[in-house]
């Protein structure tokens, strides 16, 4: 499993190259997850933006990690 994490404001990484690469494992059946963060740049600074960040990163460990999927589905229902 991989989790992309993008500031879509970012100058150092185009984020044209994570929706690529995104796309191109979704196709190949991997497990990928990508979450985009509007207005920020290589590095996430906006306070709230910055929490959710680091709730993602926790979150997706115990999805894969400790078997535990409740955190990760109640950030991003799908």
């Amino acid at each position: 499993p991989l989790l992309i994490l993008h500031g879509m404001s970012d100058t150092n990484v185009p984020p044209g190259e994570s929706i690529q690469m995104y796309t191109a494992l979704k196709l190949l059946g991997k497990d990928v997850e990508f979450v985009q963060f509007e207005g920020e740049n290589h590095w996430i600074l906006s306070w709230d933006k910055r929490i959710k960040w680091s709730k993602t990163i926790v979150a997706y460990f115990d999805k894969y990690l400790k078997g535990q999927n409740d955190w990760w589905n109640n950030l991003y229902q799908k």
